[in-house]
């Protein structure tokens, strides 16, 4: 693992290193085309699916992701006392950072919690604790924002921000993230991975369309 007391700022992580995080995150074959639907029901020729990380071929993929994310918080002198996994994606990549930081694990929904979907909740968080909430990807913030709500109002934590694998970079998540005051940081965003394409000889010219058009019409 690297050393917590490794000297890189957060962006020295989204800019030189951008690129060969990118590169390994379309190696592990998590970055897939073809046809997709967004659970709000807008159409896709690119899915981002972490899952495939959690393999034993690619478990060193997930730890370097892992390690990067704790770099970036501990430059930025994070203190969590609880690490928090948005249910599902964001799970495993809390308890490594957890695991990190020595510091208490919880999963919390990305949705609001009802009666059925209370057994899911898992950890217990102290009132006025300092939390760090993980979430794999972010497309309209639609399961982080809603998890920070709850752990404010429900838990009664203080939510010290989201930390994400991969950001789409919508402007519907950025204000949404802005509205309800939640900092948010990303290791990845779309451009990044475009530029592993670009790079590899990829026409990646209808995926930067599609982009552009969801940003602009979901303003």
């Amino acid at each position: 693992m690297f050393s917590a007391e490794r000297k890189l700022s957060p962006q020295y992580l989204t800019a030189p290193l951008a690129y060969n995080l990118a590169e390994l995150v379309v190696h592990s074959g998590a970055l897939q085309e073809g046809d997709f639907t967004f659970s709000s029901g807008i159409k896709s020729p690119l899915k981002i699916e972490l899952d495939v990380l959690r393999s034993r071929e690619n478990f060193q993929v997930h730890r370097d992701l892992s390690e990067c994310m704790f770099i970036m918080m501990h430059e930025l002198e994070m203190k969590p006392d609880v690490v928090v996994g948005v249910i599902r994606g964001g799970v495993s990549f809390a308890r490594d950072l957890s695991s990190f930081w020595k510091k208490p694990f919880a999963a919390r929904l990305g949705i609001k919690r009802d009666d059925e979907r209370k057994k899911e909740v898992r950890g217990t968080i102290d009132e006025g604790a300092q939390v760090l909430v993980v979430e794999d990807v972010v497309t309209f913030g639609t399961n982080s924002i809603p998890c920070v709500l709850d752990l404010r109002g429900i838990d009664k934590a203080n939510v010290l921000g989201v930390i994400s694998v991969y950001d789409h970079g919508f402007f519907r998540a950025r204000e949404g993230f802005k509205e309800n005051c939640i900092p948010h940081w990303s290791l990845l965003y779309f451009q990044d991975l475009i530029n592993v394409l670009r790079r590899s000889g990829k026409d990646v010219g209808r995926f930067e369309d599609w982009h552009a058009s969801i940003s602009s019409s979901l303003v």
